[in-house]
C-alpha cells in the first residue's frame, strides 16, 4: 500500500498547491529631499511668472515664453505709463486739460475702450503665466494652489479695470445728459451770472422746455452766490436789446399761451431767424433772462431729467428738511408713492420728483424746492 506525503492531494496523490498568501500592503515610496527640492523649485518658479504678470505685464513671457508677445505687452504697458504720467502732469500745470479730459466724449469713450481691452489682455497674460508655470509638473496640492491664486490675481486686476470703465461710461452718459456753453466772459459789475437751465426732454417727451431757470450771481471777489429763480409760466415779459427776439417781440413776449419756458422751441421751431447759431433756443432763453433781471449772462449749462438724478446720485444724494408730504408720479391718479415729511437723505429719483411735483403745489413751491435742492 502505496502512502501518501504530507503534502499530497489524497484525491490525487499530487503534490498540493501552498495556500496564497494575501497581498501584502503597497508602502508608499517617499520622495527623496532631491524630489521635494525640485517640486518647491517648480512651485516657486510658477508663483514667480504670475507675480512678474501682475508687476510688469509681460515680463514673463520674456522670461520663459513667447518673447514676442511679452515685448509687445511691455511696449503697450510702459506706454501707457507714459501717457497716464504726462496726463498728470499736464493737468497739474493746466487744469483746464483735466476738465477737458473728464468731459469730452471723445476722451472719455477712448479712456474706456482701452480699459476694457487692458482688462482682456491683462488676464490673457495671467492665463499664459499659468501655462508656462508648467502645472502639470506640479504636485497635486502645488497646482491647486497655483490655479486658485492665478484665479485670484486674474480675476481681480480684470475686475478693477472693468469697474474702472464701468465708472468712464457712467461719466460719459452723465455728460451727455448735460451740457453748457464752451465760453466764459468776463464778470459784469463784479459778478459772474450762471444760467441754471433744467430741461424736461426725455424719451417720453416731445422736444425740450427749460421748466426750471435760476441764475446764480456770483460775487467775483468773495464767490458769495445769489440764486434768482424765474417763473416757467411767466409772460408778456421783455427781451434784451439787440437780440433777435426782441426784433419779433418788441412789446414783449405777448403771443397766445407764450411763457417764458415756451421761448426755447419757440426759437427752434424758427432756427432760420437765428443766422449760424448753434443752439437758438438757448439764445433765445437768454435773451429773455437778461431781458426779465437785467443781468448779463456769462455762462449756463443745462440738465435734463436723467442727467440730474446721475448728479444727486454721483453725490451720494441730498439730505433735506422735506416740509410736506410731496407726491410721486403725474397729476391725481397717477401718484403711486410719496415723500413723506421729516429730514430725510433722498436718492437722484426722489430728488428730481422733490424739485418738480406739481401736485398740491404751485410753480412758486416748486421753486422753492429747487432753490432748496441747489442750495
Amino acid at each position: 500500500m502505496s502512502g501518501h506525503g504530507p503534502h499530497d492531494d489524497p484525491s490525487t496523490g499530487t503534490p498540493a498547491q501552498p495556500l496564497a498568501r494575501p497581498l501584502a500592503q503597497r508602502t508608499p515610496r517617499t520622495p527623496s529631499a532631491t524630489e521635494e527640492r525640485a517640486a518647491r523649485v517648480r512651485f516657486r518658479r510658477a508663483l514667480a511668472l504670475m507675480a512678474m504678470t501682475l508687476v510688469l505685464p509681460g515680463s514673463a513671457q520674456v522670461a520663459c515664453g513667447n518673447r514676442r508677445v511679452g515685448l509687445a505687452a511691455l511696449r503697450v504697458w510702459f506706454g501707457l505709463l507714459l501717457v497716464a504720467a504726462g496726463c498728470l502732469v499736464v493737468a497739474a500745470l493746466h487744469h483746464e486739460f483735466a476738465f477737458w479730459l473728464v468731459s469730452d466724449l471723445a476722451a472719455l469713450q477712448t479712456v474706456r475702450i482701452a480699459l476694457m481691452v487692458l482688462a482682456i489682455g491683462w488676464a490673457l497674460l495671467f492665463f499664459d503665466a499659468w501655462r508656462i508655470g508648467q502645472p502639470l509638473s506640479l504636485r497635486m496640492g502645488h497646482r491647486r494652489a497655483a490655479v486658485g491664486i492665478n484665479g485670484i490675481l486674474c480675476f481681480s486686476v480684470a475686475s478693477v479695470l472693468l469697474f474702472g470703465a464701468h465708472l468712464v461710461g457712467v461719466q460719459r452718459d452723465f455728460i451727455q445728459t448735460m451740457f453748457g456753453s464752451s465760453d466764459v466772459t468776463g464778470a459784469h459789475d463784479g459778478r459772474y451770472n450762471v444760467l441754471l437751465m433744467g430741461g424736461d426732454s426725455g424719451i417720453d417727451r416731445w422736444g425740450l422746455r427749460p421748466d426750471s431757470l435760476t441764475v446764480a450771481s456770483i460775487d467775483a471777489r468773495t464767490g458769495r452766490t445769489v440764486l434768482i429763480s424765474l417763473p416757467r409760466n411767466m409772460q408778456n415779459f421783455q427781451f434784451a436789446k439787440g437780440s433777435v427776439m426782441r426784433q419779433q417781440f418788441p412789446k414783449g413776449f405777448d403771443c397766445e399761451h407764450c411763457m417764458l419756458n415756451g421761448v426755447y422751441t419757440w426759437a427752434l421751431d424758427n432756427k432760420e431767424l437765428f443766422g449760424k447759431s448753434k443752439d437758438p433756443g438757448t439764445e433765445a432763453t437768454i435773451s429773455a433772462v437778461e431781458g426779465i433781471t437785467g443781468l448779463t449772462i456769462n455762462y449756463w449749462a443745462m440738465v435734463n431729467l436723467k442727467g440730474f438724478r446721475d448728479l444727486v446720485d454721483a453725490v451720494g444724494g441730498v439730505t433735506l428738511n422735506v416740509r410736506q408730504r410731496i407726491p410721486i408720479g403725474g397729476l391725481g391718479s397717477d401718484v403711486y408713492d410719496y415723500i413723506e415729511p421729516g429730514v430725510r437723505k433722498l436718492t437722484g429719483f426722489q430728488t428730481q420728483w422733490y424739485a418738480r411735483a406739481r401736485t398740491d403745489s404751485d410753480d412758486y413751491s416748486r421753486m422753492a424746492r429747487q432753490k432748496c435742492i441747489m442750495a
